[in-house]
């Protein structure tokens, strides 16, 4: 993330904001320093003539932005992870989703093109592989990341300066007192010392 400055990362989620918010059979402006959706009128077709706008450069315009938005996922997936890293995964995960759902509105604009229509295909195709790999990522930091337990005297006013440390459980391990444990004797222990046992057989 050190390699992106705050307002690349701010520009991208500007864009992909109006790529999701594209409806059927609009069409969007890429001349500009951000992509727009594209006024409907009479004068559409004259302005985007002007402009020299058309279907190929607005397509190189989303793929501009696409590649962007790879990079900056690729790098958060690389470890090492950080807060900064899953809180973009969490943020960008949403848009991905409605750029899908703008891109797949784009291409009733374009009915009649097979061309355009498969390269914007293809595009939601990279799109959807790089949301499930960010969620797969999310989910796995979910489950490895610790869990703090208040420890067993908290109940009592105590605190964790009488009892030691509390107890932090994870996905596969805990600690009581310093001492690793199994999450389900952990819970035993929680559970004003219930023998876990029978439980954790």
């Amino acid at each position: 993330m050190e390699h992106f400055r705050q307002e690349d990362i701010d520009e991208l989620f500007t864009d992909l904001k109006v790529i999701g918010s594209i409806r059927q059979h609009q069409r969007i402006s890429t001349c500009g320093p951000h992509i727009r959706i594209d006024d409907t009128g009479m004068m559409q077709p004259v302005r985007r003539a002007w402009l020299g706008e058309d279907r190929e450069s607005n397509l190189r315009g989303i793929k501009r932005t696409m590649q962007t938005a790879n990079a900056l996922i690729d790098l958060s997936l690389t470890p090492p992870y950080s807060g900064m890293k899953v809180t973009f995964l969490n943020r960008i995960q949403m848009e991905l989703e409605n750029t899908i759902r703008g891109l797949r509105n784009l291409q009733t604009t374009y009915d009649g093109d097979i061309t355009i229509r498969s390269k914007l295909d293809v595009h939601i195709e990279n799109v959807t592989n790089k949301f499930n790999s960010i969620r797969q990522r999310l989910e796995q930091h979910q489950t490895s990341s610790p869990i703090r337990i208040p420890s067993i005297d908290d109940d009592s006013g105590g605190g964790a300066g009488e009892a030691g440390e509390d107890m932090l459980v994870g996905s596969s391990e805990a600690t009581v007192y310093g001492t690793p444990t199994t999450p389900c004797i952990a819970s035993a222990l929680r559970d004003n010392h219930r023998s876990a046992s029978s439980s954790c057989d």
